[in-house]
């Protein structure tokens, strides 16, 4: 019984494991503009706070993370 568990755990790991690096290959695939964002964020927090503007940059820009979004959201605040 232990050893099915311990086999389970290993496994899960491992698809965890494939799965990040498919997601990280994925992510370099997807050309991001920058500029682009930027202008997109400015308008966004025309009509909207800054945290609810980087949610709507990560629903329209799936290849974003919530750091990358952070620091775009921040750029078009300062600009």
């Amino acid at each position: 019984m232990i050893f099915l568990l311990i086999l389970m755990i290993i496994v899960l790991l491992i698809i965890d494991g494939l799965q990040r690096r498919r997601i990280k290959t994925l992510r370099a695939c997807v050309p991001v503009n920058e500029q682009q964002l930027i202008t997109d964020a400015t308008a966004l927090l025309t009509t909207m706070d800054a945290s609810t503007a980087i949610k709507q940059l990560r629903m329209d820009n799936p290849a974003l993370d919530l750091v990358q979004a952070q620091r775009i959201v921040k750029k078009a605040q300062q600009a």
